[in-house]
């Protein structure tokens, strides 16, 4: 969250869901290439204040990593 095609007009929590068969240690949420920062507890919230970004459209993705260092990263 939020869907896709948002737009967000004030400081907005980003929300992604993130399960493995181990155990997820963390997710990364990322505006284009800048890391929003890790959250290693869910649940797997940032905040995105677009006052920061340039104009235009971003893309938004989230990577989950698990105990045993595999990566997943969100569709954007």
């Amino acid at each position: 969250a939020p869907a896709n095609l948002t737009q967000l007009m004030a400081p907005t929590a980003v929300t992604a869901d993130a399960m493995d068969d181990v155990a997820v240690t963390s997710v990364e949420f990322f505006v284009g290439t800048t890391s929003l920062g890790v959250v290693m507890t869910p649940p797997y919230t940032a905040m995105v204040d677009p006052g920061t970004l340039s104009n235009g459209a971003h893309q938004l993705t989230a990577r989950a990593r698990d105990a045993a260092g595999n990566v997943g990263t969100s569709a954007a």
